[in-house]
């Protein structure tokens, strides 16, 4: 008989076959704006605070945009649609041990005014020291004053916010908390590259959100 006992379960979001970290931020991008495109109470929970109308939601994966004389191509494209209004924000994303660089941000910040963008979202490892103070060192701190925001999330905010709303039960289609569930599954797993949580407690993989809410609260209760 074969030992089935072994066999690797099909995923929504697998994690086989990540070579490198380059793999590790497109797949990592491509299911997170997935998530947050189809399952409407985490996109809000994390789209609200960085200015975002209620409204359909539509995500995309590495859009050319020409730049001067040359092509860039952010990770991603966040479009959030209500009415008449268009909200918009350009997306990069960095995994495991690898960090936002200036002239790449100010790029995308550049992209974003000429096209009339609202927000350039960068999203990595790396944590913000003094909040509301972008993690990235050397910024020309000209190019926020014309119109395009700059706005950072850490893996670990991320997977915070999916766990509160899994485990305050805000999602009420039982497909859509799957789908939440099978990203979490995806952050916690190693070759995501997402973020370490091997020193954060049982709380954290457990499934009942507790660690998580204790960590989110801690977040929220710092300086706006």
């Amino acid at each position: 008989m074969i030992d089935e006992s072994r066999w690797e379960p099909s995923r929504l979001i697998p994690v086989s076959g990540i070579k490198g970290e380059a793999e590790q931020e497109r797949r990592g991008c491509s299911a997170l704006l997935a998530v947050v495109g189809s399952v409407r109470e985490f996109g809000r929970a994390l789209l609200a605070p960085l200015g975002a109308p209620a409204g359909e939601v539509s995500t995309f994966v590495e859009v050319l945009f020409d730049l001067d004389d040359r092509r860039v191509r952010p990770d991603g494209v966040i479009r959030v649609v209500r009415a008449k209004r268009a909200w918009t924000a350009l997306v990069e994303v960095k995994a495991a041990e690898g960090k936002l660089q200036a002239a790449q941000v100010e790029d995308y910040l550049d992209v974003a005014r000429q096209q009339g963008y609202d927000l350039v979202l960068t999203i990595s490892n790396e944590i913000e020291v003094i909040p509301g103070e972008h993690p990235t060192i050397g910024i020309d701190k000209k190019k926020l004053k014309k119109g395009v925001a700059l706005a950072h999330l850490s893996w670990s905010q991320i997977h915070t916010e999916a766990l509160i709303e899994r485990a305050n039960d805000q999602i009420p289609d039982a497909d859509q908390k799957w789908i939440l569930s099978e990203l979490i599954r995806y952050l916690e797993h190693e070759n995501s590259g997402a973020v370490d949580f091997q020193d954060m407690g049982e709380a954290w993989g457990s499934g009942s959100g507790r660690g998580s809410q204790g960590h989110a609260e801690a977040l929220r209760q710092g300086p706006e």
